[in-house]
């Protein structure tokens, strides 16, 4: 179950949310399902490496500056 991060259209709220299945994503702060997706900031693994072995999209390289 992944965690989506939404920015609200309405109220310009920024949240993380857990979902479920095809739920829609309601706004934490005014309750509007006038949200957006944001794109992700990937996690990094311990000594600034790509988390889970791998770089950039299947890319080998440990620094995605060289990409």
């Amino acid at each position: 179950m992944p965690i989506y991060e939404f920015r609200c259209r309405k109220c310009g709220a920024d949240f993380e949310l857990l979902v479920f299945g095809k739920a829609e994503p309601r706004c934490e702060a005014c309750g509007t399902d006038d949200v957006a997706k944001k794109m992700s900031i990937f996690g990094r693994g311990v000594g600034g490496g790509p988390a889970m072995g791998g770089g950039c999209g299947g890319c080998k390289k440990t620094s995605c500056s060289t990409c």
